[in-house]
């Protein structure tokens, strides 16, 4: 007769193996809904897609870091500005290195530096404060959006994930 912990965990392992499919599905789907608005931190944002990239290493269903580059770039405003970063970031890319998630988030948090404003009063030694530095805002946002489905949010009815 087989003792409760092996049979526990019998019960467990097909759990865990049935589980980690819905899991990692749902998961995926996440990675590809996330959108940043342009006004929140980029760095949550970047954590965000990070996070969601670890959950899936752990079900053993890792995702190309080249396509969570891709989709990091897609998770981005769709307007002139953010239209001609992404271009210049995939235009930058050769045969010989594959874009990767780490490079597309160090520029883009870089990015984020150059268009968020220098505080009245530095702190001295820096250049801005940590709460505003990777806070962006881009001239193309500052027109009323509105999205048919969500009403008065950070995006249009076409650029809509949900529609």
């Amino acid at each position: 007769m087989e003792s409760a912990k092996a049979v526990y965990d019998a019960i467990n392992q097909m759990f865990n193996a049935t589980n980690a499919g819905t899991i990692a599905f749902y998961t995926f789907v996440e990675l590809f809904k996330y959108s940043w608005d342009g006004t929140s931190p980029i760095d949550d944002h970047i954590t965000k897609l990070r996070s969601a990239s670890n959950r899936l290493v752990s079900l053993k269903k890792p995702i190309d870091n080249e396509y969570l580059a891709f989709i990091l770039l897609l998770s981005l405003p769709s307007n002139q500005f953010w239209d001609n970063f992404k271009s210049s970031i995939v235009s930058s890319q050769n045969s010989d290195t594959p874009l990767t998630f780490e490079t597309v988030a160090s520029r883009l948090a870089v990015q984020c530096l150059h268009l968020s404003p220098a505080p009245a009063n530095p702190a001295p030694g820096t250049s801005a404060s940590s709460e505003s530095a990777l806070k962006a805002k881009s001239d193309g946002d500052k027109k009323q959006l509105y999205c048919k489905k969500h009403g008065k949010c950070a995006h249009t009815t076409e650029d809509c994930r949900q529609l």
